[in-house]
């Protein structure tokens, strides 16, 4: 079984487009609302309404973040005996066809753990027909780990903990430090991990998007990077334990 875990805050007028890319590609998809004002939940509530055959909704209650958001879809993935799972945000969208190719290269792999590849650049409101029938002059998004296309056994939850809740900004990069996918992490190698060359997502850029607006701001910038830091003198120290990793 695969599942897809779809944080949503105030993203109402993209929801939709990262729930129809995904809903058929996979078992359940789990959008769990952070907390959103009434306009923007109602919106993330009729997306509900239209696609609740395979849509999951969850309310998060008290806006505890991104990351307390995917470890609460990430729950409810496992209570429905989840054996892959992939994070999508609200205003990013899915290739057609990207779960095929990485659930191949799962099944040829049996002991890869995580299988993620490229993601393509797309720009304020494109819908998804715009974003495939452009996917050949799209932008490739650089980053070393793209997370929209990352995909993961279950396992590896289990094994090295969900995602790190201290963190209001940069969960991805946490998690990529920690599971050795980042190639500048300390821990290289601890994940059997494949990074495909394929395009597996659209990452959508957009004026509302709210690590822009985090960085924009010196004070959060500096905290996070502290944050980060401090998190992974931590681990090299201590080593990754339940004592210092929430796990579900």
């Amino acid at each position: 079984m695969i599942a897809c875990v779809i944080p949503h805050f105030n993203y109402g007028r993209y929801l939709e487009g990262a729930v129809r890319s995904i809903c058929e590609q996979v078992d359940k998809v789990i959008v769990v609302d952070d907390h959103s004002d009434c306009e923007n939940r109602d919106l993330a509530r009729a997306v509900w309404d239209k696609y609740s055959k395979n849509v999951i909704f969850e309310y998060n209650i008290g806006k505890q973040g991104m990351a307390c958001a995917r470890n609460h879809g990430l729950w409810v993935a496992m209570r429905h005996k989840a054996d892959f799972v992939l994070f999508l945000d609200a205003d990013d969208m899915c290739v057609s066809g990207s779960v095929k190719k990485q659930m191949d290269y799962f099944e040829a792999h049996p002991k890869t753990m995580v299988v993620w590849g490229w993601a393509l650049e797309i720009r304020g409101d494109v819908t998804l027909e715009e974003a495939e029938s452009q996917k050949d002059k799209l932008r490739w998004h650089p980053s070393e780990v793209n997370p929209q296309t990352v995909m993961y056994r279950m396992g590896v939850f289990e094994k090295y903990g969900c995602w790190y809740e201290k963190l209001l900004s940069g969960t991805d990069k946490e998690m990529c430090m920690r599971l050795g996918l980042h190639p500048e992490s300390p821990f290289k190698g601890l994940v059997a991990c494949k990074k495909l060359k394929e395009p597996l997502a659209f990452y959508r850029k957009h004026p509302e998007q709210v690590h822009k607006r985090r960085k924009a701001n010196p004070k959060w910038a500096k905290k996070t990077k502290r944050i980060q830091k401090d998190r992974l003198k931590q681990l090299i120290r201590e080593g990754i334990t339940r004592d210092n990793t929430r796990f579900l």
